[in-house]
């Protein structure tokens, strides 16, 4: 529709000859064509750009995500590391019962084998002799 109504101002023209109206006519044809290949490479610039801003909107909530996910990710390694702490600490408890326990139980067994001991020595004691007269 622009090249017709290019192309009827060219036609309408006074004191050109019909070269130079032809001349005009494929000139502005080419100029045409240059402005058209323009607005689409402009237009596939514009598309660019708005496919690039979608993506960093993406890449921004990816990147907050990530961030969401690490802060819960060290408070998990903190929770452990505590609970590290008081697994080793009830373990050394359980070490020092342990060897309490065991003194205790030796304690206990050499009482028992004392008495024991005593018994078996009263026992073998040497006993008077009796007389018939007694």
């Amino acid at each position: 529709m622009i090249r017709k109504q290019l192309h009827l101002a060219v036609e309408e023209e006074l004191g050109s000859t019909e070269e130079e109206k032809e001349l005009r006519k494929r000139l502005m044809d080419k100029v045409s064509i240059l402005h058209l290949a323009f607005a689409e490479l402009i237009l596939q610039v514009l598309a660019a750009s708005l496919q690039i801003n979608s993506m960093e909107k993406e890449l921004d909530s990816h990147k907050n995500h990530i961030r969401d996910l690490n802060k819960k990710l060290s408070n998990i390694k903190g929770t452990c590391s505590v609970h590290t702490e008081i697994v080793n600490d009830l373990t050394g408890f359980t070490t020092k019962s342990c060897a309490l326990i065991q003194m205790y139980m030796l304690h206990v067994t050499c009482i028992f084998e004392y008495k024991n001991f005593n018994l078996l020595s009263l026992s073998f004691q040497p006993r008077k002799k009796r007389t018939f007269n007694e």
